[in-house]
């Protein structure tokens, strides 16, 4: 900024102080002409009394509020500890009511099990089953709606099977449905067992099966540890399965730790079921080979379920290997 600019800032600056001094002035004299025309203030500020009563007002309507927010809140606590006691009423009812036992005769009952019955289509769930119906219903409007026509079901099969190939359909005859119906009337003449699902082990006796709710090889013909009961085999053939073509032979073997003997439980041949046996006969472990050709009976082979006694224990094992002088049995500890 050169000295011509100077001199011009300064003359403005100048220019400027002098009209704030003025307005300054202005002011001043103005106040003073105000403060001479206006009367004395009186003793007590009505600006003053004016707070004093909005702050009075504002207290009082504050405390009104309080006491209106504290009945409330006293009226909800009441409420609330009600609804806790009948909840607690209603819970043990419930408890008590779903323990005790019902009484079929009720008229409640019998309303509960028509109401409880009642299902509706948009309320229960849809499966699989559901959704390839709706497809071929779909499919079959589509064909109508096509112009083709639907006389019967062996119309209507081939279309299906042509437009849905993905879906296997069967179709069930008059004569189907009859022959269902005679295998149902005849499952009724079945005798039931009660208490099939605590069965875990079968045991056949000639026509005799009984059920025992866990293995037991102690005991022979009648168990008196897991016994359960009896269910006779009016048909030879409805209880029995065939494993293969030839008979299966179960036989039990006494392993002797001292003199190594082997001894063979007396063998019968039994179709589709392993028996138990009475008698023993002590063979001696090196004349084996000997005795096969002796007694073809008594001696094991491949495919049969043995009983191996080693001392007091006992163990279920299946002939893998049959040798001159010996066996080789695959056997689980029990």
């Amino acid at each position: 900024m050169n000295a011509r600019e100077h001199r011009q800032k300064r003359k403005q600056w100048k220019e400027n102080s002098k009209v704030y001094r003025n307005k300054k002035a202005i002011a001043h004299r103005n106040l003073q002409r105000i403060l001479d025309d206006t009367p004395p203030l009186s003793p007590i500020s009505v600006v003053q009394q004016i707070r004093e009563d909005v702050a009075a007002r504002n207290r009082r309507q504050m405390r009104k509020r309080r006491a209106i927010l504290y009945a409330k809140i006293v009226t909800l606590e009441k409420r609330m500890k009600n609804a806790v006691k009948l909840s607690e009423k209603y819970k043990k009812r419930y408890l008590r009511l779903k323990t005790q036992k019902t009484d079929s005769e009720a008229p409640a009952t019998k309303v509960n099990a028509l109401l409880k019955n009642v299902m509706y289509e948009p309320g229960h769930g849809k499966g699989a089953p559901d959704g390839v119906g709706g497809t071929l219903k779909r499919t079959a409007d589509k064909v109508v709606a096509e112009g083709h026509d639907i006389v019967d079901l062996n119309s209507l099969k081939p279309i299906l099977q042509s437009r849905c190939p993905s879906i296997l359909l069967f179709e069930v005859t008059t004569a189907d449905i009859s022959l269902m119906d005679n295998l149902i009337k005849q499952s009724r003449t079945i005798p039931t067992f009660r208490g099939t699902q605590k069965i875990r082990q079968f045991v056949f006796f000639n026509n005799t099966l009984q059920c025992r709710r866990l293995s037991c090889i102690d005991c022979e013909e009648d168990c008196t540890h897991y016994h359960l009961g009896y269910f006779q085999q009016h048909q030879s053939n409805r209880f029995t399965k065939r494993r293969n073509k030839s008979p299966q032979k179960s036989m039990e073997l006494d392993i002797m730790n001292d003199n190594h003997q082997l001894s063979l439980a007396s063998c019968s041949r039994i179709q589709g079921h392993t028996g138990l046996f009475k008698e023993n006969d002590t063979i001696d472990l090196e004349n084996v080979g000997s005795t096969v050709g002796s007694d073809s009976d008594k001696i094991a082979t491949i495919g049969d379920y043995v009983l191996m006694k080693w001392g007091t224990a006992k163990y279920p094992g299946e002939v893998l290997s049959v040798f001159e002088d010996g066996l080789m049995v695959r056997c689980m500890k029990v």
